[in-house]
């Protein structure tokens, strides 16, 4: 899958077969128009906002569409989907994406009209009739300038206000030496010395989870036949997956991850309707990735309390950025992170080499320079202002 901003992330983390398949789930949904009734629920609601005037609404409505017509679905996609299932599944996913990608644009066109101040609220059943009753034109602006003219505070309170409370968020969102899930310790990164061949360290140092929370009271969820359980104390991991396009049309990203068993992690993420759950992967110490898709058609709705914890440095494992192919055209880049003996491999880009051999990569607050030498590369670090790290566009 290829980044708006030209990072190209290696799918190393798993579980892309069980998003295939609830992906598919949905798309056979939006297929045989399972999705009808949410299309009828849009027909009887509008944006509204107290007192305003249809000329406002239609311009921010048209500039929010616009914006979140960037929205995408974020699982898997591209040439290795048919390697993976085959054309009969690659053409089945085909549909699902189509329809992920429409539900994105939706909750995008949602969130924008929300920071301008505007909820989604249903319409009654005499309202609707109302206002349906009317071709789309003057009259009908006409009835929902008036309509928003009227005692709506109440109705747009209870339309924006989260069905159940909102998980701590992300507070370093713009930090710097954050990544996903990791703390990078400025001062502990050392350049390698001389040349870097495919497989070598480029950079080393030390990182430590971005935070940890626990859970103050006991987590249970039902889905279908299945109960999830989390007992009070279990530990979380934060993680924030920055969105790959406008931010004004993205919901809050930031995710709370419980390790599970294997190399898997539960992700649990708050939106206006309630909690997203989503794959995680990496070791009992650290997730490394996780998904962006809802693994559950509904969102769970019985309150979680997590208690962010003080940071512990005792926590800290070593961070490798690796050279793990090295060709005429760039360098692919992996960060390692490891500990105990395992390793979690925790964001990857592809960097391109310029007409000199040159590749660089934001390191916050230098550049990492990497210049090509026959087949390695030798690493400098530049002074940089601008803050811009690993996952902010080049």
């Amino acid at each position: 899958m290829t980044h708006k901003y030209g990072i190209q992330w290696r799918q190393t983390f798993g579980g892309a077969r069980s998003m295939f398949r609830r992906i598919l789930a949905t798309g056979l949904a939006v297929a045989l128009g399972l999705g009808a009734a949410e299309a009828r629920a849009d027909d009887t609601a509008i944006f509204a906002k107290r007192n305003a005037k249809i000329s406002e609404l239609s311009r921010d409505e048209a500039e929010c569409r616009a914006l979140a017509s960037k929205a995408h679905y974020l699982g898997p996609s591209g040439s290795n989907v048919q390697l993976q299932y085959g054309l009969t599944g690659a053409v089945m996913l085909d549909i699902a994406v189509a329809g992920e990608n429409e539900k994105a644009r939706t909750q995008g066109l949602d969130v924008c009209m929300r920071r301008k101040g505007y909820a989604r609220i249903g319409l009654n059943a005499d309202e609707a009739r109302a206002m349906q009753g009317l071709s789309p034109g003057p009259a009908r602006d006409a009835w929902i300038e008036a309509f928003l003219a009227t005692d709506i505070d109440a109705r747009i309170r209870r339309a924006l206000t989260p069905v159940v409370p909102s998980l701590p968020t992300a507070a370093d969102a713009d930090g710097r030496f954050v990544v996903r899930a990791i703390r990078i310790d400025p001062s502990s990164l050392a350049l390698a010395v001389g040349p870097v061949a495919a497989g070598g360290d480029i950079v080393g140092g030390r990182a430590t989870p971005r935070r940890t929370a626990i859970a103050t009271a006991e987590i249970q969820e039902k889905t279908g036949l299945v109960t999830h359980r989390h007992a009070v104390g279990t530990v979380f991991q934060e993680y924030l997956e920055p969105v790959p396009w406008d931010p004004s049309v993205s919901d809050d990203r930031t995710a709370w991850c419980t390790f599970l068993r294997g190399e898997r992690f539960e992700c649990i993420r708050s939106t206006l309707k309630g909690y997203e759950v989503a794959d995680g992967y990496g070791r009992a110490w650290l997730v490394g990735h996780a998904d962006g898709t809802n693994i559950y058609t509904h969102p769970w709705t019985n309150p979680i309390t997590l208690e962010v914890q003080p940071d512990d440095r005792s926590q800290s494992f070593a961070l490798h950025l690796v050279a793990s192919k090295i060709t005429d055209e760039g360098i692919y880049v992996l960060a390692k992170a490891e500990k105990d003996g395992g390793t979690v491999d925790v964001w990857a880009a592809a960097l391109k080499f310029d007409a000199g051999g040159v590749a660089m990569l934001p390191f916050w607050d230098r550049t990492l320079v990497l210049t090509r030498d026959d087949k390695a590369v030798r690493a400098t670090f530049q002074p940089r202002t601008d803050g811009k790290g690993w996952l902010d566009e080049r």
